[in-house]
This record gives structure tokens, sequence and C-alpha cells, in this order.
């Protein structure tokens, strides 16, 4: 075939024929120059090959394509498959991933939260809520073997952990007087600031009361009636403890001694005084009278045991 050398050529139609199979070049090639000048149709992705071949110092302008450097070598990789082993170091978590290694840093790891942590702490005196209770402690603390058992005791308050024993005067007064059905009188008041800077988790402080309390109705009295003793925080006005109660039936009863065990966490926050008060309820609106003969001195004796 003869070649046409010219300066200027205007074609109105060319109809680009694949010289191996006579076939026409399929639509999106793009003319590019191969070895020794001769003019070569590439599909688009082929194409990429031609550019790879410039060298960082070259730049390669297409109409397509804005003006960008490259290397003579680079490495793609995917886009998922590629953000985790991005070759700078820098890698890429997908955010379940993340999930996952945080569940699990406790299990692999060993690692505990902050949260594990205090409770922990806080439960160093009964180790049997560590091993058996508290998150991660158990999958490594409640196996066959472990030595942590028992409890240990805080050196916050080393000289706290012994038994106080006190007398108590009594405040306020005895009762002398007709209590309604459904009613509350007060009889006196304890003053327990001593055992204040000495309470601790462990304490249990035990009230015992010569009450010598007698009841009494003017008649036969009610089928059934009920009567409690109770001390109450005059601060909170809450119940502090278990009542002491007894139900009776005929017209007289009688409460000599009374006895209350008091936890630290029912002490909390601490009463410098408990009021001693009373309540009878018949259901008869029938009313009664209370007599209480608790001694000024020497009638209440405390005990705070801090060694549970």
């Amino acid at each position: 075939m003869s070649s046409l050398d010219t300066r200027l050529l205007k074609i109105r139609d060319v109809f680009c024929l694949n010289p191996s199979n006579s076939d026409y070049i399929q639509p999106g090639s793009i003319p590019a120059v191969g070895i020794n000048g001769h003019l070569d149709w590439v599909s688009s992705v082929n194409f990429m090959t031609y550019i790879g071949a410039a060298t960082v110092d070259n730049l390669v302008t297409f109409s397509s394509l804005s003006t960008f450097a490259v290397s003579t070598t680079l490495n793609l990789c995917s886009t998922v498959a590629g953000l985790g082993s991005l070759p700078n170091g820098n890698d890429y978590v997908s955010s379940s991933k993340l999930t996952y290694l945080l569940d699990g840093m406790a299990i692999t790891n060993g690692y505990i939260s902050s949260t594990t942590l205090y409770d922990t702490i806080t439960n160093l005196g009964d180790m049997s809520q560590i091993t058996d209770r508290i998150g991660v402690m158990v999958k490594f603390l409640s196996g066959v073997g472990s030595n942590l058992s028992g409890g240990y005791v805080s050196t916050m308050n080393p000289g706290n952990y012994r038994i106080y024993k006190s007398t108590l005067g009594l405040g306020g007064g005895n009762l002398n007087q007709t209590l309604a059905d459904g009613a509350t009188a007060t009889s006196g008041s304890l003053n327990i600031a001593g055992f204040g800077s000495k309470i601790v988790g462990t304490s249990h402080l035990r009230l015992d009361i010569n009450a010598n309390i007698t009841l009494g109705y003017s008649g036969a009295g009610p089928t059934n009636t009920s009567f409690s003793t109770f001390l109450v925080n005059p601060t909170t006005s809450q119940v502090v403890g278990t009542p002491v109660s007894l139900t009776f039936t005929g017209a007289n009863a009688m409460m000599t001694n009374l006895s209350f065990i008091l936890k630290s966490s029912q002490l909390t926050p601490y009463p410098t005084t408990l009021q001693i008060r009373h309540r009878l309820i018949n259901g008869q609106s029938s009313n009664a009278t209370i007599v209480t003969q608790i001694p000024q001195s020497g009638g209440v004796f405390a005990t705070l045991d801090n060694t549970d």
C-alpha cells in the first residue's frame, strides 16, 4: 500500500479496521503511538498501560484526563481490601471490626473496664463477689486453683476494725399518755453521734433498750391489737432497722427489753440521734394507755461491731 505525505489532509469519513481480522475497531478505543511511530487502537483499559510507562518527571495531558504525574511502578489495591493494608502503615479499621476488638479486649488480653475495676475494689472484702459475679474477673479467677478467698481488710481505717461498747443516755423523757388507734407517739431519743467516726462498710450497730413498756385498755380491749416500737432518723423521717412488734389479745400487754441491729447502709447519711417511736393499731378505734420506763442512764446499751 502506498503512503501519502502531505501537510494538509481533509477527509470526511474515516473507518478504522483491525488489520488482524479486518473487523471494525471497537467503540471507545483510543489511538496511541506504538513501536516505530505506528498508530495503535487500544481500549480505554489497556490505554492505562501507556500512561503507566511515563516517569515521574514526564507529564501526560489528554482532553479526557487532567494533568498528572505517576511513578514508573504503581501498585493499586482494591478499594475494600486495600484499606486494611496501606503501605504507609496507617491502616483503616471498619466499625464492626473495631467493636469486635473492643469487646474482646477483656477475654483476649485480660483488660478490664473502669466500672469492673471499681466493682472489684469495692468488693475486696468479699472475694466471692469478685470470683463469681464481676464480669471478666469470673473467667480468670473462678477456676479451680484460684487462691482468692475470704476478703481483704481496708488499710484506710485499720484502727476501726474492732468492737466498741458504750451506754447511752435517754433524751426526751418517757411516755405516760393515751394512744389512739393508728396513732404514733415518741418516747425519747438516743444520741449516737459518738460512733459516727467509727462507722465502716462492715459495721453493725446493736442497740439494747430496757424499755419497760406497758399497754392497757380501760375495758376488756379489742380482739387483736398490733403494737410496734421502732427507731426513726429525725433528719430524714425514715424508719431505721426492723421494728419490734407484738400482737396480743385482751386488755394488757408488756414489752420489757428491745433490741435493734442496724447495718452501716441503714446509717447513711449517719444520724446524730435516733428517736424511739411507738404505734398501736386495733382497727376498732379503741384508745389505750402507754407507759414507758426507760432509765435515763444505764437503760440503753450500744455495741458497734466492725469485725464482720
